[in-house]
């Protein structure tokens, strides 16, 4: 069996030659993730770490290194947290960090693909549907199908869209989820084939 140690990698950076005093400001571990260089870095944190303070601090250490501040890009998963992380960055260091970007990861993605719309065969206005979008859609679809199949103890529609999800998340058959997950609704397996087909088109 192969044995791995985990220990701490230390920086010999000298940190007096930064306009930042990082090493009065930080403490031990958040300095060591701000003046990691050795590719990437994972930091395990909880609530009320200074996550954000790290983050910050990285950015500017990077840039007092020659980072070219444009090349950096900043994701959280909400506006605020992302809006809190580029207004801290921004003010700092000096006015390169202002060219740092950043936002949410939807947000972010949403761009790219806009970008890319045309190469991957859709238009470039196209829209995103949303949590409450999907599960309108699947209502809709869910009760034209019952109203035409006079079908009962039918899964509602939050139910549907979460075996949906969990197929394309677990890159599964409807079958697989609904045998393991939803078995009391094995018995409609195809009018649900037949609902994620349609709510797919």
């Amino acid at each position: 069996m192969k044995k791995f140690v985990l220990q701490r990698e230390t920086s010999q950076r000298d940190t007096d030659s930064y306009q930042i005093a990082y090493r009065d400001l930080l403490n031990e571990a958040q300095l060591d993730a701000v003046l990691h260089d050795r590719g990437p870095a994972l930091v395990v944190a909880g609530a009320g770490t200074g996550k954000t303070r790290t983050l910050v601090y990285r950015v500017a250490r990077l840039i007092e290194d020659g980072t070219p501040p444009e090349s950096l890009l900043l994701l959280t998963f909400t506006r605020r947290a992302a809006r809190e992380m580029l207004e801290r960055s921004a003010t700092i260091l000096d006015e390169r960090c202002i060219s740092v970007k950043g936002g949410t990861f939807h947000c972010y993605c949403n761009q790219i693909l806009h970008r890319y719309a045309g190469r991957l065969g859709y238009p470039s206005n196209f829209t995103l549907m949303d949590q409450a979008d999907a599960t309108d859609t699947i209502h809709h679809l869910r009760s034209n199908f019952i109203k035409n199949a006079g079908m009962k103890r039918f899964p509602q529609k939050q139910a549907l869209q979460a075996i949906f999800s969990t197929a394309v998340n677990k890159q599964s058959t409807l079958y697989d989820i609904i045998s393991g997950d939803y078995p009391q609704f094995l018995e409609h397996h195809d009018a649900i084939q037949e609902i994620s087909d349609r709510y797919t088109r």
